[in-house]
């Protein structure tokens, strides 16, 4: 019998409730950002919303993020594991934090209490809608069934030269549509220059071609 698992992710992740409509539930951790001079949390319970992040962004505050505490992780991938569910981690993108690499460390030491269980931390390679399509995307495949592992695609069972899993191959679905997506938002905003956005385009136009050669 296949053990259940609990998707989780982080606040950057900026997801809303009707993202997740008629789909199974997704833990967000809370995270730490600073606007200016000033401390937030952001995320479930926090005291500043998605709306009002970006807002102060748009009227020039600068905005940092503060790495996830390991106690938080450990709390969090603990709870699951004692109710007997596996763990999915989708983290912020290791490119502008090292949060992935405090919650795989976490993951490594639950792993030897838990032997039975498993915690498996990705990375996202994303952030804010990246990262929340790709949270949808999982939680979409885990509602129609599918389990971790079957998820994951274990490495044995690939074939040498196609795509390495099922998620990886989302993930690189989800950065191109993500980078699209923020670019019209960001250039309708007013907050976004054209020497600005080709950046953006060229990352989503090397996943689709990265996608498309892996799918030959």
């Amino acid at each position: 019998m296949h053990r259940t698992y609990q998707i989780i992710t982080d606040a950057t992740a900026d997801m809303v409730p009707e993202m997740l409509v008629g789909l199974p539930e997704v833990q967000v951790i809370p995270m730490g950002v600073t606007l200016g001079e000033k401390a937030y949390t952001y995320g479930p319970g926090g005291d500043i919303t998605v709306e009002e992040f970006y807002a102060a962004q748009r009227d020039g505050k600068f905005a940092t993020t503060s790495q996830i505490n390991p106690t938080v992780y450990l709390e969090y991938f603990e709870a699951c594991l004692q109710k007997g569910e596996d763990v999915l981690y989708l983290c912020l993108t290791s490119g502008v934090s090292g949060t992935f690499q405090t919650a795989s460390l976490c993951a490594a030491e639950l792993q030897e209490k838990y032997p039975e269980g498993k915690v498996i931390c990705i990375d996202s390679l994303c952030a804010s809608v990246g990262e929340g399509f790709l949270v949808r995307e999982a939680a979409r495949k885990q509602k129609e069934g599918l389990t971790l592992d079957e998820l994951m695609q274990s490495r044995s069972e690939k074939q040498p030269g196609k795509t390495p899993g099922a998620l990886v191959d989302t993930i690189l679905k989800a950065v191109a549509l993500a980078m699209g997506v923020a670019v019209a938002a960001l250039s309708a905003l007013g907050a976004l220059t054209p020497q600005q956005a080709m950046p953006l385009l060229g990352l989503g136009l090397a996943c689709l071609a990265v996608h498309a050669l892996q799918s030959e």
